[in-house]
C-alpha cells in the first residue's frame, strides 16, 4: 500500500449483510497501539448474506426486508433500553450490544457496499426512512449509468478504480458471446469518474476490487485522460476520504497540527511520475533513490602496475564508460 502512496487504511470484515464495525490505522511503523487511529471507525453493510449458510435471507427482498427490521428494532432498542416494561415482563430491557452499536450508526458512521447502480439508489431510498446522513455507498464503476440520480441524493461515494478488461475477439465468432451492455461499460467505464464530478458527487477512491495494486494509479492516469480534473482527483484521495472516516481535522492536508503523512513523487503523479518515498507520521519510507548517483568523471585506474584512466558519461541508470 504504502508503494502506492497509502499512508492510512479503514479495514474491516467484508462479508454478510451487517459486517460490523471498521477500524482505522496508520501504515507507520510503530507499535500497534500507536498506530491506531480510530479503533470504532464506520460499520460496514451490504445486501448479500456473503458466506453465511443460512438460508434467509435468499433475494434482495429479503435483505431489505432484514435491514430494516434490524434498524427498526434498533431504533426501538435506544428508546427502551434502561426503562421497565410494565406491561409483559415487569423487568428492565436487557442489554444488547448488537442493538446498541447500530443505534449509533448516524454517529460511528456506516458505510453500504452497492452492487449495480440501481443498488445505490435503493441503499438511498432504505437509509432515509432512518434519517441515516452519515453514510458513504461504495460504488461500483456504473455510476455513469444513473450520475444524475445518484447525485441527487447528496450521498458521498467510495468509488474502486477497476475497470473491465478489453473484449476478446481473436475470432470472428467471438463478438457473438459479447453483449451491447459490456461494450457500453468498456467504453464508459474510464469515464465514471469524470461524469461524477461534472455532476457534482464528492467521492473518494480505493484500491478495492483491484486484481493488483500497482493498476491504482495507470487507471486514475485513464480517469484523468477521460475528463476527470486532477484537482478533483487530488481530493478524492486526501480530504474527501479523510471527511468519510470522521478524521478531517488530523488527515487529509499539510497544515499545522496535521498528521505528517507526505508522498513524494518524481514528475508530475498524475501524469507519468512514480512515487519514489512516502512519510507517515513523521517517518520516511524511501523506495527509490531521490537523487540519480552521480557516477560520470574520470577515474585513475592501476592494472598490474600500469597507470590507466576509466572514464564515464551520463547519470542514474544511463551511464557508459
Amino acid at each position: 500500500y504504502t508503494e502506492q502512496g497509502f499512508t492510512v487504511v479503514q479495514s474491516g470484515r467484508q462479508d454478510g449483510i451487517f459486517q460490523g464495525q471498521s477500524f482505522v490505522a496508520s501504515l507507520g511503523q510503530g507499535l500497534p497501539g500507536e498506530l491506531i487511529l480510530k479503533a470504532n471507525a464506520s460499520h460496514f453493510m451490504s445486501f448479500s448474506k456473503g458466506s453465511s449458510a443460512q438460508s434467509y435471507p435468499s433475494s434482495l427482498m429479503g435483505s431489505i426486508a432484514l435491514i430494516r427490521q434490524t434498524l427498526a428494532d434498533a431504533t426501538w432498542y435506544q428508546q427502551a433500553y434502561g426503562k421497565t416494561d410494565v406491561r409483559f415482563q415487569g423487568e428492565p430491557t436487557e442489554f444488547n450490544a448488537a442493538l446498541a452499536a447500530l443505534g449509533q450508526l448516524e454517529q460511528t458512521g456506516l458505510i453500504f457496499a452497492g452492487n449495480n447502480d440501481r443498488a445505490l439508489l435503493r441503499i438511498d431510498a432504505l437509509l432515509n426512512e432512518f434519517n441515516l446522513r452519515n453514510v458513504a455507498l461504495l460504488g461500483n464503476g456504473y455510476e455513469y449509468a444513473r450520475v444524475q440520480e445518484i447525485a441527487r441524493t447528496g450521498r458521498t461515494l467510495i468509488v474502486p478504480l477497476a475497470y473491465p478488461a478489453a473484449p476478446t475477439v481473436a475470432k470472428l465468432d467471438d463478438q457473438l458471446d459479447i453483449s451491447l451492455a459490456d461494450l457500453r461499460h468498456w467504453e464508459r467505464a474510464p469515464a465514471n469518474l469524470a461524469a461524477l464530478a461534472k455532476a457534482g458527487v464528492p467521492f473518494a477512491l480505493t484500491s478495492h476490487q483491484l486484481e493488483k495494486k500497482s493498476q491504482f494509479w495507470p487507471n486514475l492516469r485513464k480517469a484523468i485522460q477521460h475528463g476527470l480534473p486532477v484537482d478533483t482527483a487530488l481530493a478524492a484521495l486526501t480530504t474527501v476520504p479523510a471527511r468519510v472516516i470522521g478524521l478531517e481535522q488530523q488527515l487529509g492536508k499539510i497544515a499545522v497540527g496535521y498528521q505528517a503523512d507526505l508522498v513524494i513523487s518524481k514528475g508530475d503523479l498524475f501524469a507519468d511520475g512514480e512515487i519514489v518515498a512516502t512519510w507517515t507520521r513523521g517517518q520516511e519510507q524511501q523506495f527509490k533513490p531521490l537523487q540519480p548517483v552521480l557516477v560520470s568523471g574520470r577515474y585513475p585506474l592501476s592494472v598490474q602496475g600500469k597507470a590507466l584512466t576509466l572514464e564515464f558519461t551520463g547519470h542514474g541508470e544511463d551511464f557508459a564508460g
